[in-house]
């Protein structure tokens, strides 16, 4: 004689309420080996508990249904829940180590936005015009990502060792923020460098807006913000490359304390008398 059960024992049996059984059996779930003909009535057999006991355990471990249904379409036994179960810690450690990433992410951000704050109390964004002097360099330009500037200045460092003469440089040869910019990491020298990998060339003398900003360099963009804002203000047509000298920084001084980074940037221009071509 077969066993079967009506929703009601199973229920009892099982731990789970005859409304989540219906609902698994409506999602396909957890499906009852007989249905009365008559009545429509669910009918479950032993073979459905074991069923019931891995659907409890996945609803435990955190699976939503679209997990459990794939689940279980490929667990036909004990040694494939287990498996599946390894796939998913996995699974779940991936998930965890991007959520950490972006805990981090947002960390750094409030920090950095703290930062932001007090730099727009900060009365010294003062944009001044000026004239940006000669500059003999040693240089590697390289298509890339901001991050890798400070990899492009050590290995410069390594190949001009003690040639230096002054403070070291980055000019921007685009006036965009670039997913690939076109950058190059310089140092002032007072010789040529004999090498194939760094050019030796002259930064010339030129007309430029200066303004000096002191904290960490993710609020540069307010040095920026403000010397845009005065060129537009002033009718000046600007030129890249622009120009970042670093006073006081990592790799310089103040290393280990960013909120005293100093940073001269110079963006170079043009005066327009009238008409502004803007409005042209």
């Amino acid at each position: 004689m077969v066993t079967i059960y009506r929703i009601g024992e199973f229920s009892k049996i099982v731990g789970m309420t005859t409304k989540t059984l219906r609902y698994y059996d409506d999602e396909g779930i957890l499906t009852p080996s007989y249905r009365n003909k008559a009545n429509g009535y669910r009918l479950y057999s032993p073979e459905d508990i074991k069923k019931a006991e891995i659907v409890a355990e996945m609803r435990n471990f955190g699976f939503t249904i679209s997990e459990m249904k794939d689940a279980l379409r490929n667990i036909r036994d004990d040694d494939d829940f287990i498996d599946y179960l390894d796939e998913k810690i996995i699974i779940t450690k991936g998930l965890i180590e991007r959520h950490q990433q972006l805990i981090s992410k947002i960390e750094l951000y409030l920090e950095n936005h703290a930062v932001t704050y007090m730099a727009t109390l900060n009365p010294t964004l003062i944009v001044t015009e000026t004239e940006l002097p000669s500059i003999n360099i040693a240089s590697i330009r390289f298509q890339g990502q901001y991050h890798e500037i400070g990899i492009y200045f050590e290995k410069l460092y390594r190949i001009v060792q003690n040639k230096t003469d002054g403070l070291p440089i980055t000019c921007y040869h685009s006036l965009e923020f670039c997913e690939i910019a076109d950058i190059e990491v310089c140092v002032p020298v007072s010789k040529k460098i004999k090498s194939s990998e760094v050019i030796t060339r002259k930064i010339p003398c030129s007309r430029a807006l200066h303004i000096k900003y002191i904290g960490e360099y993710s609020g540069l963009k307010l040095a920026y913000r403000a010397l845009f804002d005065y060129a537009n203000k002033n009718d000046l047509i600007y030129h890249a490359p622009i120009i970042e000298i670093y006073q006081k920084g990592y790799g310089t001084t103040m290393a280990g304390n960013p909120a005293r980074y100093e940073t001269d940037i110079y963006l170079p221009c043009l005066l327009y008398t009238s008409p502004s071509p803007r409005d042209a």
